[in-house]
């Protein structure tokens, strides 16, 4: 209540948005905006070549409704907002049996599905959801590889100290590479891959914050 009310008289939140904890999976997990997702469904009759793409958002639930048909069928809609806007979606049957759990104001969550035909109603679409997830899990279920890139002139013992701290802290299955990168002479050499694997961890994301020189690229897995 407290950042709506503080969005309400000021536009903004001063306390700070509740997914900016987020923010390296907003970045690196293939999210698409929500700004940009809304154009998408606005704009589906003039681009139907969108039409059963895969689409991935992430956002915080700001509200939710459950509700019962007139023949007595549950169903609901929520509405998730990212840094850029906000959009909402129904779940009916099935899908509302399947995800109701996640419907809860204040929820993180991710969700994936594509844009389809309403049944018999050619210029009518709908989303159809077909995964949804806690946001907090993002990190250690899709991340297959982190590659780390630099110049060599950038390296420090302290990085390669906590690479391996870390790493041997957290077992896992992501795998670890790093690549020297020396763009005037074209120049690329692997320093370092660790493939028994760590689970990427709050501290290990907080570090590659704090060394922007550390080029990062993050490989989802399948």
């Amino acid at each position: 209540e407290t950042l709506e009310h503080e969005k309400d008289v000021a536009g903004i939140l001063r306390s700070g948005h509740p997914l900016d904890h987020f923010n390296f999976e907003m970045r690196h997990y293939h999210f698409t905006n929500i700004i940009d997702f809304n154009e998408v469904r606005d704009n589906l009759a003039v681009h139907p070549n969108n039409l059963g793409k895969q689409f991935k958002l992430a956002g915080l639930i700001t509200d939710v409704q459950h509700r019962i048909t007139k023949t007595g069928k549950n169903f609901g809609s929520f509405v998730i907002e990212d840094f850029t806007s906000k959009t909402d979606f129904i779940l009916w049957s099935e899908d509302y049996v399947k995800f109701q759990n996640y419907l809860e104001v204040g929820q993180k969550v991710c969700i994936n599905g594509s844009f389809r035909n309403r049944f018999n109603q050619p210029n009518n679409f709908e989303f159809k959801l077909q995964n949804m997830s806690l946001l907090e899990t993002v990190k250690q279920m899709q991340t297959r590889t982190v590659e780390l890139s630099l110049h060599p002139a950038n390296l420090r013992a302290d990085m390669i100290d906590f690479f391996e701290k870390n790493i041997k802290a957290n077992p896992g299955r992501t795998s670890l590479k790093i690549t020297f990168v020396e763009p005037r002479e074209q120049l690329t050499a692997s320093l370092l891959t660790i493939d028994k694997g760590f689970l990427i961890n709050d501290e290990f994301v907080q570090f590659l914050d704090l060394n922007p020189e550390l080029n990062v690229q993050v490989k989802l897995a399948n």
